[in-house]
Order: C-alpha cells, then structure tokens, then sequence
C-alpha cells in the first residue's frame, strides 16, 4: 500500500476564520492486491495552533477526484479535534476497499475557528507508515510514503485580546478544613483581567487533584460571580453555571453565556464545592487551571483571545476533610440509557456507599416516567441485590429482595418493603437492581424512565442520606435489541440553537442547550435546534433497520399551552458554504463564530454562518408536554441514518423545529446538549440493525 499526493492536490489559498470544511489536501491510496484500508493518521505541520485554532477535522473519500469537498463526497470515520500544537488525527474503521486497479482518493478538510490569528498557516502531512490495511487473510499491511499536503493562510482576522488570570486577593489559603458534608466551600477564587477589553469569558474547565474520591465525594460545584469581591459565595450572588466530576482526579467544567470585559475591566469568580458527607477523615480535594482551561470568546473581530495565567496552572486552596459525616450515598450506575424489548430489562442500578459509619437499608421507592402506560404497558417490577455488584442483572444470580409488583397507574410508583434490612458495612458500596418486564407488542420508539430522589424519602434508612440530586434509570424502547448507541460529550458532540428575534439573528449558541419553538413576547422570534452526532459503529455486514435520535428534555416553562409537536429534519448539502456547519463558541454580530438565524445581517456579512437548509419531508414528530421535565424523547431518524450509512448522502445532521410555527404564540421548550455538564442527559444517537 502506496499513500503520495492526490492528483488534484488543491493550491494553497487563503481563508477567514471561521470557516468550516476548508480543504488542506487530496491523498490517493494504490494497493498493488486488494486491501481495506482501516486506518489514516495525518500529522498537523503548521504555524497555528492547531488546539486553540482548529475545530473538527475530518477524512471524505472523494468520489468524483476533483480535490474539492462536494456532496457525494463520503464521511469516513468521525471528526478528530487535534488535542496539542503540532499534534496528529488518527481515523480509524475506515473499512475502504482498495483494488490494484483502482485506487481510491482522500481529502482532508478541517475546521479554523475565529481564535485563528492572521497570517497563520494550516497545514497536515500524511505519513505512508502510519496508515493500515488488511488483506484477505487478515494480515496486517501497513503503509509507505506519504503525501505533504497543501497550506491554507488566515487572512481577515484581528489581533488577539488579552486575557490574565490570577488568584484573586480573596481565594481561600491551603490547607482548609471542611466538613465531609459542608455545602458552597469556596475552593478557588479567580480574577479575570484584559487591558483592551472587547471579550466574553465562556468556559472554565479546572483538573481534579488530590486524595478524596471526586466522583464520589463531590456532589456538585458552583460557579459564581463574586459581585463583592470577598471570595465567598453570598445569599443573592449570580450563579453562573454548575458542574460535576466527570471522574475521580477527572475534570470539573462549567460553561456559561458569557461574560463580558470592557478595556481595563475585571472580575472575580469563585467555585464553591457540595460534598456528599462520604469523604473520610483526612481526604483531600483541590482545584487547578492552566490555559487551555479556559475558554473566552473575542467579541471585536476574528482574532480570538490571548490567555496568560499569573501561574501554570493555577492552583486553589486544598480542601482537607475534619470531620466526617457518616452519610448514605445513593447513586445511579452503569450505563445512562439501555435498549429494551420484550421480558426483563434491568432499569435502575442504584450503588448504596456507606460513609464511616454502617448503614441499613428497609425500603425502596421507584417513580415511572417517560410516555409509556406504565399502568398498562409495564409488567412486573422487582427489586434485587446485586451479587457481585457489577451493576448488571444475572437471573438466578442475584437475589430477589421484594416484588414483582405493578404500577397502579400512569407515572406512578412502587415501593418495595424489605423482609429483613440490607447491611452496608462502613467504607463500602452494594447495588441495589430494579428490573422491569414488558410485554411483547410494544411500540418501539418509546421511552421509559425510573427515578429516585434518596434526599426526599424514597430511600428508607437508619444513617443519613446524602443531599444527592434525582437518580434516573432509563429505558429506551426498540424492537430488537440488537443496537449499538453514541452518546459523545462536549468535546466530539455538535448541536446548537438559532434564535429569529431581532437582536439575535446574528448570534451563536453553540455552547448552550438546545431550545426549540418560539419567544411570544417582547422582541418575537422562533427558536430551531441543529445537532449532528457520529454514527456508532456496527458489527460487520450489518445495516440500520431502526435509528432514534433521543433527547432529554430539561424545561417547558416557557410554554403557552399543554404541550409543543416538534418536528425532524434531515440536514442537506446547502450552497454558499453552509454545510458543514460550525457548531461555534458563542460569538455575535461582527465576530460571529458559528451557525446562526441569518448571518447577512447589522454588519456580519457572514452569509456561510447562515442556517442551513433542510429535507422538507419531516423524519418523525414528538409531542414535548408541559411538565415533562426529566423524560427522554425519541424521534425516529432511520431515513437519515439509513442514507448516511449507505453513503447516499452526507451527515450534516438534523434540525428541530416547531411543526406549527406560523405565529410567536406557542412557547418553547428545552432539550440537554452535548455541552450539559450531566453526562447522562447528553443526546444519544441510537442505530438497530
């Protein structure tokens, strides 16, 4: 297997940042036998840095060889952000045939981002040994040579703001004793600087250190907006966002609308930390923060922002434990959402931990959620003790402790009475499964939801429970089983809202949730969502028979009536450069980074960043009621996936909108991103074969 430069290898050219798709350079791939290609990696060769400058890049097969991006050029793999300055992008499960006599051509095309800086130069190089093959026999074939592909230049831009961070006067010194249950513990405070001003500070992003279990131990933190500069967190202070732990010694991210910073402005930030009560004596917790942390936006112009820490990273104070609060920590486990069919589906893994102290459990209470009949629908739900405490259901394994019962009604509940209490030894964790039967027959499509709220008495037991927030056990209902799911986070996710009223027709949101209808007062305008997610790979020779698109909904308080029908859309490929779109970082009018309602207008002149144009035959329509808070919808997306499996079109994702928008009297309703800071609530592509 030979990799050198396409034939159509593209010239070096110019561009402005953002734009999306931009072509670096044409590969061609020669086999001397026949071979599937099942890997390419490129390696990033410019004076950019690619970690701040560049957004997804991807790798098409470029069907008709003109070394230009179009729309039967097909996706391979998914998009790789590269995570470092001169870093490298593997795409792996190509799965391309290549035939001695017919040898295939690739293009790369990626993503420049508005912090790009003039005169900075994208380029890639791909090198021949890095690329896998297969032959017939299942031999691995790696590559030779390779190709150095052509250079795209940034023009258009600005100079970059500046940005300092420092510890504010104010942040809490180390070591700082704290309960093992104490609530808004000022763990860092941080003051934000910029001499020219003109900038939105939008994200932070913080690395978990110390000896404390951070998944376990923190149950969320806060970020606020110190008003008064004290470095505590006061009755009536802004709360700009709120995170969690994506893991023990993880990180803890917060992203909000933005911040603003005139010339010679500041401000201070504080994040205070809730703890679980379940932290031993003597663990210790901390907060750091280096550059690529933080996220701000230039709100001038294209030339993005210059970050400068007064230290690297920047540490706040260490949180060491005093006292211990002995509490019962109750949290869900195992995957966010599984796939059910007809007979037993395990529901709700619940792990109990206890803290210094014993613990013994009596009774159990589950509620139903989502838009089955549970009443009617639902079958028998029964209560076991995990055995080896793996988080999943092995029947004749684990042992049953109390049902089956029924749901007496619709979103009802059940409570499950112990025969004897269940022992938690002190420093250590059981798992409690509800497990759920349906019927056969059920319509697929749909979803169904077990939730418990330890905090409120749905968990009976001698030892306190921890102040933890609704654990939820979802189900999502297919008719095979037979799936395979992607649920991607902030970092490989893409979606986005546009807003139609006035002052926002230029404006991004491509760091908030997602926001579907209408605003029917004061400045008028509709509301449309536009998500894209990887397909999930599938097993060899299998095709999508079935594929949702599953949302959880997170408010419908702006609704006028009982519920909103939204619609589904396919993307499609849209002149002027509009696919594919950028999902963008927050920016508005002149220093627009990303989709938006229009932008030709009060001075973007960015008519690309202009929503794109979609299928007008709807995939699927799902009624969004009032009240639905915490239930999950899906919207049947099988044409699309379909034909983006198939290669018949590109994935340039889908669009929700209001199915009866015509006049601003209807509301809207919202839908977790994949920028939520719950993992579990993100959206998840589901593909059946």
């Amino acid at each position: 297997m030979r990799l050198r430069d396409g034939p159509a290898q593209p010239a070096d050219r110019r561009v402005q940042a953002p734009a999306a798709g931009v072509v670096v350079g044409q590969v061609r791939v020669e086999a001397s036998a026949s071979l599937t290609v099942e890997a390419v990696a490129a390696a990033a060769d410019g004076t950019i840095d690619e970690s701040t400058g560049l957004g997804d890049t991807r790798l098409y097969r470029d069907v008709d060889g003109d070394g230009a991006l179009g729309p039967n050029d097909l996706p391979l793999g998914t998009g790789q952000a590269v995570s470092r300055d001169n870093g490298m992008v593997t795409f792996r499960g190509l799965g391309l045939r290549v035939d001695p006599a017919a040898p295939v051509d690739l293009l790369l095309a990626t993503e420049v981002r508005g912090a790009a800086r003039v005169g900075d130069t994208v380029s890639f190089r791909v090198e021949g040994w890095r690329a896998e093959a297969r032959d017939p026999s299942g031999q691995l074939v790696r590559g030779e040579a390779g190709a150095e592909l052509g250079a795209a230049r940034v023009v258009g831009g600005d100079p970059p703001r500046d940005l300092s961070v420092s510890l504010a006067p104010t942040s809490p010194s180390s070591p700082l004793s704290v309960a093992a249950d104490a609530r808004d513990v000022p763990a860092v405070a941080l003051r934000f600087e910029s001499a020219l001003g003109g900038l939105d500070l939008q994200g932070l992003t913080f690395a978990l250190r110390g000896s404390g279990d951070d998944a376990r131990d923190l149950l969320e933190a806060r970020l606020v907006l110190d008003a008064n500069r004290n470095g505590a967190i006061d009755a009536g202070e802004r709360v700009l966002a709120r995170g969690v732990p994506d893991a023990d010694d993880g990180r803890l991210a917060f992203a909000f609308g933005g911040q603003r910073l005139a010339a010679g402005g500041s401000l201070d930030l504080v994040v205070g930390l809730r703890l679980a009560g379940t932290a031993a004596a003597g663990a210790k917790f901390s907060l750091a923060l280096d550059a690529a942390g933080v996220t701000a936006h230039n709100h001038t112009g294209n030339g993005g922002v210059s970050v400068r820490l007064a230290a690297t990273p920047l540490r706040g104070a260490t949180l060491r434990v005093g006292r211990t609060a002995d509490a019962l920590l109750a949290r869900a486990a195992g995957d966010p959402a599984r796939i059910a069919g007809a007979g037993e589906h395990l529901s709700l893994a619940l792990t109990l931990r206890a803290g210094g102290a014993p613990a013994q459990v009596d009774a159990l209470t589950v509620h139903a959620r989502g838009d089955l009949d549970d009443a009617r629908e639902v079958g028998g739900v029964s209560l076991y003790d995990d055995a080896d405490g793996d988080g999943r259901f092995v029947p004749g394994s684990d042992a049953l402790l109390s049902g089956p019962a029924r749901f007496a009604r619709d979103d009802g509940q059940v409570h499950f009475a112990l025969a004897s209490p269940l022992d938690v030894p002190a420093g250590t964790a059981r798992t409690l499964l509800v497990v759920v039967e349906f019927p056969a027959g059920l319509a697929p499509g749909k979803g169904f939801a077990l939730v418990v709220d330890p905090a409120a008495g749905d968990l009976s037991t001698n030892a306190t429970v921890a102040p933890v927030p609704l654990q939820v056990g979802t189900l999502l209902v297919t008719g095979s089983g037979r799936t395979a799911l992607v649920q991607p986070d902030p970092a490989l996710g893409k979606d986005a809202y546009v807003r139609g009223e006035g002052l926002y027709l230029n404006d991004n949101f491509g760091r908030h949730g997602l926001a579907v209808g209408d605003r029917p007062s004061g400045q008028l305008g509709e509301r449309q969502s536009y998500i894209e997610l990887p397909l999930p790979a599938l097993p060899a020779g299998a095709t999508p028979a079935r594929a949702y698109l599953a949302l959880y909904v997170t408010g419908t308080g702006g609704l006028t009536g009982p519920f909103l029908d939204v619609q589904a859309h396919r993307v499609i490929d849209s002149p002027g450069g509009r696919t594919p779109w950028i999902e963008g970082r927050g920016g508005f009018d002149a220093s627009a980074d990303g989709i938006c309602y229009d932008g030709t207008i009060q001075g973007t002149g960015r008519p690309e960043l202009s929503r794109p144009d979609v299928d007008p035959t709807a995939l699927d329509e799902v009624r969004v009621a009032a009240g639905s808070e915490g239930n999950w919808v899906l919207f049947d997306v099988t044409a699309a996936v379909r034909r983006w499996a198939n290669g018949s079109a590109p994935n340039f994702g889908l669009r929700l909108r209001d199915k009866d928008f015509a006049t601003h009297d209807d509301g809207a309703v919202s839908f977790a991103s994949s920028d939520d800071p719950w993992a579990r609530r993100r959206p998840i592509l589901i593909v059946e074969h």
